[in-house]
């Protein structure tokens, strides 16, 4: 008795990484990365400086594209503590979410594998203050906060719902009490 017990409190105080599903972000950034890699390695062969410099400039900035938006969200995962929701996507999202202020959490489902809630990336709805953090679309839930929240460092918005993916959304909304 006291080990279930004891169980089920590691099991809420335990740090959670949210996988999400990046097959498409993985394929983006393979792609990218060779072309910005085969820019890179051209411009550095060509005889003309100029056209040199050119080639290598834009394979060094195709290959900084590849590296921020399709990279480095692969490799920064949502985590879940015992106290907070941590939402990242690489450098252009981070947003730490007391557990306190979260009102509710739901599975949002749509009709097939086709459907998508959303770009992948993170997008912004002015109307209805929702921030859409999405690595796949699949295991999308969403997060409504009790109190809103602002984030942006240069681009200040205020956030009153929050739509994430993870590959196990069963067990988020169990862990923040929306789930059965």
């Amino acid at each position: 008795m006291q080990d279930a017990a004891r169980g089920r409190r590691s099991e809420k105080l335990r740090v959670e990484k949210l996988r999400s599903n990046t097959l498409v972000l993985s394929i983006l950034s393979a792609v990218f990365i060779a072309i910005g890699l085969y820019l890179v390695l051209t411009g550095m062969q060509l005889a003309d400086e100029l056209t040199s410099a050119i080639g290598l400039t834009i394979g060094l900035f195709v290959l900084a594209f590849a590296i921020v938006f399709f990279l480095w969200p692969m490799l920064t995962p949502n985590l879940l503590t015992p106290t907070k929701l941590v939402v990242r996507f690489g450098c252009l999202f981070n947003m730490s979410i007391p557990l306190s202020n979260i009102e509710k959490a739901e599975r949002i489902s749509y009709g097939g594998w086709m459907y998508s809630p959303g770009p992948i990336g993170t997008r912004y709805s002015v109307i209805d203050r929702r921030y859409s953090v999405l690595r796949s679309g699949r295991g999308v839930v969403l997060i409504a906060l009790r109190n809103e929240m602002t984030t942006g460092a240069l681009f200040r918005k205020d956030v009153k719902e929050l739509m994430i993916d993870c590959s196990d959304p069963e067990m988020l909304l169990r862990r923040l009490g929306g789930g059965d």
